[in-house]
């Protein structure tokens, strides 16, 4: 069986209509294992017993005066490594998203906010 391709450039305009994002600017990375998303503050939150994430997305390119706020469900919590070879633990969603006329679900990792009381755990006195 053959298979339509579809060429794509290193950065492509998508959407994640199931996120309230109507268009994002994405950089494509043919070497990832896994999908992620630029977001701040992702934080598990309760909604009818289940995990959820809320979180915070900059829409457009170096501009942070446009904000929205998302919410997914919770799919699971993995590591992940980065490019320079640092292990992080990332939350997992799992959404929709549209290029171009193609559109199929994809699982996308969040970084985990840490509350600042657990990062600063030492005080030190002269």
């Amino acid at each position: 069986m053959s298979e339509s391709l579809s060429l794509v450039g290193s950065e492509e305009w998508c959407s994640f209509e199931q996120l309230g994002i109507p268009a994002v600017k994405a950089r494509i990375d043919s070497g990832a294992r896994t999908s992620s998303i630029q977001s701040q503050n992702a934080k598990i939150i309760r909604r009818n017993q289940e995990e959820w994430v809320r979180f915070e997305l900059n829409p457009i390119q170096d501009n942070r005066s446009v904000k929205l706020i998302c919410e997914a469900p919770l799919v699971d919590r993995r590591m992940v490594k980065s490019s320079s070879g640092v292990s992080e633990e990332r939350l997992v969603i799992r959404t929709e998203v549209t290029v171009g006329k193609h559109s199929f679900d994809l699982e996308l990792t969040l970084p985990i906010v840490i509350p600042w009381s657990t990062v600063c755990c030492w005080v030190v006195k002269p």
